[in-house]
């Protein structure tokens, strides 16, 4: 009972920090203020997924797996489908913003424009930055998933550092695809740049679909949205 209690006062305090959180709008700079308040979030919601009793997924991450929900089914526009049901390649069938409700975050902030955010110093990492939706996607077909980040690709050490993984996965089935982006990636003066990810979509097998972005603390990083494809 009294493990119970701790964590439904963790739950509680997560509640009551990202109500505040969300009716704020900031970029990377000028966050110290309120730094300590992410940082409790962050260490609140740490405590309640090792509660819970959360496994570590497979390496590199070495991240705690955050708890999942049960999962939704995912409407496609029927404008996006021909009239046999298929889209053509490279039709946009979802789109999510980095900030989009639909998404959950370890780290982070929201930003302008529904961008989710992260910096060093500020934010916990290893997390991370997005994960979910959880959702079935009711095309049996092969899809793409595009990630839309924006960072800097230099650095005064001249190291090229990991910046994030990106992987498609679900519970039951695990790891689908996955992609290291490093700091190389990016334009030298900053700025956004699509990843992609291929997978074979089907219905039956994968019913809590996610599209996940590891952050590793190394710079700032903006996750700008996430679309999937057919192809």
């Amino acid at each position: 009972m009294e493990n119970e209690a701790w964590k439904q006062h963790v739950c509680n305090e997560i509640q009551v920090l990202m109500g505040a959180k969300s009716r704020m709008k900031f970029a990377f700079s000028g966050r110290s203020a309120i730094a300590r308040g992410w940082g409790r979030a962050a260490a609140l919601a740490f405590a309640a997924a090792c509660m819970s009793g959360c496994a570590l997924i497979e390496p590199p991450y070495g991240l705690a797996e955050p708890p999942s929900p049960t999962g939704a089914l995912a409407v496609v526009s029927s404008r996006a489908l021909d009239a046999a049901g298929q889209a053509a390649p490279g039709t946009v069938l979802w789109k999510l913003e980095g900030g989009s409700p639909a998404l959950l975050h370890q780290s982070g902030q929201l930003l302008q424009l529904m961008r989710w955010g992260v910096a060093p110093g500020l934010d916990p990492a290893p997390a991370f930055v997005s994960y979910g939706p959880y959702w079935e996607f009711p095309v049996k077909a092969p899809l793409r998933v595009r990630f839309r980040l924006n960072s800097k690709g230099s650095a005064r050490d001249g190291i090229n550092a990991r910046v994030a993984t990106l992987d498609i996965h679900e519970p039951s089935a695990g790891v689908l695809a996955s992609l290291e982006v490093m700091r190389s990636d990016f334009p030298a003066e900053g700025g956004a740049r699509d990843f992609t990810l291929d997978f074979q979509n089907d219905p039956a097998r994968l019913k809590r679909l996610e599209f996940r972005v590891a952050w590793w603390g190394t710079q700032e990083l903006r996750h700008e949205s996430t679309e999937i494809l057919s192809r």
